[in-house]
């Protein structure tokens, strides 16, 4: 998605994030995962909605993986799997090239950023929502 981020801080919620902090690392740990990932999956389905389709294997290429977490942050990339390498070059553009020359370029045809940009809300909610309900689990 050549640098598009979403960043979701709890420092609105402050009783949320003291709730969060209070428990095991561990657990705490597992309960970002599970938040992140659902936002995650909404902004992958939507960019498997937009993905332009010849064979099908760009689309079902996009995946949402597991990147970064430490104790207090989890980072979730929308990417695309070793089969759909050439994604980006679909979604930027790209030169073509025969025999060492540039003959032409290929249009970009966005499908991760229209994706994010449509459903960056939804999936921010998601993630506080699902953040919320494990832990009110936790608190039963």
């Amino acid at each position: 998605m050549a640098g598009a981020k979403m960043e979701l801080r709890l420092e609105g919620g402050p009783l949320l994030a003291k709730k969060l902090m209070e428990i095991d690392s561990r657990l705490r740990r597992k309960h970002l995962i599970a938040a992140v990932r659902a936002g995650a999956r909404i902004l992958r389905d939507e960019a498997r909605a937009r993905a332009p389709v010849r064979t099908g294997t760009l689309r079902k290429s996009i995946v949402a993986r597991l990147t970064r977490r430490k104790d207090t942050s989890v980072e979730i990339a929308v990417t695309f799997s070793k089969k759909g390498w050439y994604g980006r070059h679909v979604e930027m553009g790209h030169a073509i090239v025969r025999g060492g020359k540039v003959v032409g370029f290929a249009s970009p045809r966005p499908f991760l950023r229209p994706a994010f940009d449509e459903k960056k809300g939804e999936a921010e909610q998601a993630v506080v929502q699902m953040l919320y309900q494990r832990l009110m689990e936790d608190a039963k």
